[in-house]
């Protein structure tokens, strides 16, 4: 029977706190690595559990025999990995393609979702409430939507003014208003799987508050940042 994940325990070497050159891991030869990373070729791409962001692992054997992922210093760095920390990579098999996932545990728990800086509303717009049957059903954002890199790099390219509208929040408001913008999900989150990675420049777009509830007054399809640009030369 295929394997499907491998836990590897972290120790100073793999951290490079032993006079260690590389970051890396070692794959557990109960694994058969070749057999589990499909006779892999030179990088072995995981996608992150909790952030949804992409890491290129370079596999190697070893000298001794030992077969490694390795270059694994952004990861560590990223995911603040400590000696006793575990890192799990699970391998998902899905209409003929694999993906390889991985995550980082310590004292044996997947880490907590980070703490993004968002507005209230981008929260409450893009989960989407729904009312069905006179109760109230919240749908929970997807931990993947909120990396805060794929934000930064939206805002980045396209500056912190509205799409729609071209509001700038600094020009009104000043040194308060300076970077205030909303992120809007262009594609609708009910649509987004699991193993999703964001690209900042086509999936996310800054928007003003009120640019971004008008966005999400149609359901379940929201609207186009150009049909709300229509709707403001009216």
């Amino acid at each position: 029977m295929d394997q499907l994940s491998f836990v590897k325990k972290l120790y100073p070497s793999n951290l490079g706190e032993a006079g260690m050159h590389d970051k890396y891991i070692t794959i557990p030869k109960k694994t058969d690595p070749p057999a589990f990373f499909g006779h892999p070729p030179k990088n072995i791409t995981c996608i992150d559990k909790i952030s949804g962001v992409l890491y290129d692992f370079p596999f190697s054997n070893a000298a001794n025999g030992e077969f490694r992922l390795t270059q694994f210093g952004s990861y560590f760095d990223d995911k603040n990995a400590v000696v006793d920390d575990e890192i799990v990579i699970e391998k998902l098999i899905s209409s003929g393609s694999t993906k390889f996932v991985i995550d980082l545990l310590k004292n044996g728990v997947p880490g907590s979702h980070p703490t993004f800086t968002l507005q209230p509303d981008e929260v409450n717009e893009d989960a989407a409430e729904y009312y069905l049957e006179g109760s109230k059903q919240s749908i929970l954002v997807n931990k993947y939507e909120r990396n805060t890199k794929a934000r930064d790099k939206c805002i980045e390219h396209y500056g912190a003014l509205c799409a729609a509208c071209e509001f700038d929040f600094s020009a009104e408001y000043g040194d308060v208003g300076d970077g205030f913008i909303h992120v809007h999900h262009i594609k609708p989150v009910s649509e987004i799987g699991e193993l999703y990675e964001v690209d900042p420049i086509n999936d996310l777009i800054p928007v003003c508050p009120n640019c971004h509830a008008m966005i999400h007054k149609r359901r379940p399809m929201p609207f186009t940042i150009d049909e709300i640009k229509e709707k403001l030369k009216r």
